[in-house]
């Protein structure tokens, strides 16, 4: 299988890491923006991974055409860091009958449905394969069900999170899914409300299943929990990097260290044949982000530009 990653930097390094490593990959391409810093991020693999520059929409084009790529791994922000060009590079990919692959979220969330729009757009293709990266979403694989915490999460009738990140950048869009995808069932009935706090938002929902949930988002720490029936639960990185929740004692927290390979190599082997996180999953994340977003902008005073009627009932 031939491999196109869309952007060697800082996620798209675990990916090329992985995948230059795996024996189904016959050839492997890494982009960046100029031809320099392809070179220099694929230098150090002996020539297993050929460097090539996408800018844009004409030369992912180009790309395609050259290298007729199997599976586009697209990790790439656009110039103003927005996630634009995960939907827009992903229906290049897929007209020209490639697997896809992309880092959270598919689109950047505005709060006016426009990028449910663009997810429709991609599922419209019906013999596309496409798979997004939600790192703790492999926890609701067949292994990981026979635990106390699977257990519990099952049965809750209320979930809280406190997710919290040292990185910069907007919270809804960068940490938001991250606790989402750990739901059994993460479809959300009705409206979500949203709270302003110091350092981010807090959002509450009830889910089609009758089950309350709170995410509270910030920054300054990597805090990672959940709290299952008044039960709260660590996120950790356990001894075989695999990424587990244990029982909280006497109150004490430590500072979360999630490990990345383990899931991503999880979700990458998976597109060689059925996505882990697929067509049906993404669609629901990037409602479930922009009823966020809305109820976000509503605390901030923005409104939402109009999307020609294209409408989610928010």
């Amino acid at each position: 299988m031939n491999v196109a990653v869309i952007g060697n930097g800082a996620f798209g390094k675990w990916h090329v890491k992985l995948l230059a490593a795996d024996s189904r990959v016959e050839e492997l391409v890494a982009t960046r923006t100029t031809e320099e810093r392809a070179r220099e991020s694929t230098a150090g693999y002996n020539g297993r991974v050929q460097p090539f520059a996408v800018a844009n929409a004409a030369d992912m084009e180009q790309l395609l055409t050259e290298f007729n790529p199997d599976l586009v791994d697209i990790t790439a922000k656009s110039m103003s860091n927005s996630h634009d060009i995960h939907t827009e590079y992903a229906a290049l990919a897929l007209q020209h009958g490639a697997r896809v692959f992309f880092e959270k979220p598919a689109h950047t969330a505005t709060g006016d449905g426009t990028s449910v729009r663009h997810v429709d757009d991609l599922l419209a293709y019906r013999d596309g394969v496409i798979g997004m990266h939600l790192p703790l979403s492999a926890i609701h694989q067949e292994r990981y069900q026979d635990t106390p915490f699977m257990s519990a999460l099952h049965s809750a009738a209320e979930i809280a999170y406190d997710w919290n990140s040292t990185g910069e950048g907007d919270v809804i869009d960068d940490l938001l899914l991250h606790p989402w995808s750990t739901l059994p069932n993460g479809i959300v009935r009705g409206d979500v409300q949203a709270k302003k706090h110091d350092t981010g938002y807090e959002i509450a929902f009830t889910t089609t299943s009758s089950v309350a949930v709170r995410i509270r988002l910030g920054r300054g720490n990597d805090t990672r929990t959940v709290t299952l029936d008044g039960q709260c639960y660590h996120v950790v990185k356990g001894a075989d990097n695999v990424n587990s929740f244990v029982p909280v004692t006497n109150g004490t927290l430590g500072a979360s260290a999630l490990d990345v390979e383990n899931p991503l190599q999880q979700h990458i082997s998976a597109m060689f044949a059925t996505p882990l996180f697929g067509g049906d999953g993404i669609r629901q994340s990037q409602t479930f982000l922009e009823k966020a977003q809305y109820k976000v902008n509503e605390l901030e005073g923005k409104k939402a530009r109009e999307t020609g009627g294209y409408s989610l009932g928010l």
